[in-house]
């Protein structure tokens, strides 16, 4: 822990937003990733204050990022350019 609070150096504004990026990404697509990430963000708010206002800003920044994501690999995503090709 000592690691983490000499690193954000009394930043806990990103240490937060770290923290909160992390985990709301998580939370988007929980079946993609096993949940290290969590531990990663949890490690991140004991190392110092949380701002909780700050953390669910973060949080939600993180969740409709990684919802846009993955949302974007649909079927129906208009960035798909082509359609498979027909059988003849």
């Amino acid at each position: 822990m000592a690691d983490l609070r000499e690193i954000a150096a009394g930043r806990d504004d990103i240490r937060v937003e770290c923290a909160g990026t992390i985990a709301g990404s998580w939370f988007g697509a929980p079946g993609m990733k096993y949940g290290h990430e969590l531990i990663a963000a949890g490690l991140l708010l004991v190392a110092g204050p949380v701002d909780r206002d700050l953390l669910k800003r973060w949080v939600r920044s993180g969740y409709e990022t990684q919802q846009s994501n993955w949302l974007g690999y649909g079927p129906s995503s208009p960035s798909r350019t082509h359609s498979p090709a027909s059988p003849r």
